[in-house]
């Protein structure tokens, strides 16, 4: 039996992303990165381990990220903390000890996310 349902959503998500643009999709997602990565700077005891177009890494100093990650879960933010199944990555990045917290961003997501996002994690780290 074929997957159509499958092949059907391939195609469609195909379609979504032929009528926005790859340009403009990279572009939106470098913007929302871009201020991701300054709101998490901002951050007193926290350092930004890596941050690329829609993937943002960071350690806090007391905390570990599984903490961190489960605080956020709380308040209805999701987001990854650990190894990310790559611990020879954060060999590479100086996180091995304990991992890093991964925020991933979609196209999808607004600035005004981003804004409460950084909110609610100034609070967690409090």
């Amino acid at each position: 039996t074929l997957p159509v349902p499958s092949v059907y959503s391939l195609g469609c998500g195909i379609d979504y992303v032929t009528e926005i643009g790859l340009s403009e999709i990279e572009r939106k997602l470098s913007s929302m990165t871009e201020r991701l990565k300054c709101g998490i700077s901002d951050i007193p005891s926290v350092a930004l381990c890596k941050g690329n177009s829609g993937t943002v890494m960071f350690t806090h100093s007391s905390l570990s990220s599984e903490e961190i990650a489960r605080r956020l879960d709380s308040l209805g933010v999701a987001v990854r903390g650990g190894f990310h199944c790559a611990p020879l990555a954060h060999k590479r990045f100086g996180t091995y000890s304990d991992g890093a917290v991964r925020v991933s961003l979609s196209y999808l997501n607004s600035e005004s996310e981003i804004e409460r996002f950084l909110k609610i994690l100034e609070s967690v780290l409090k």
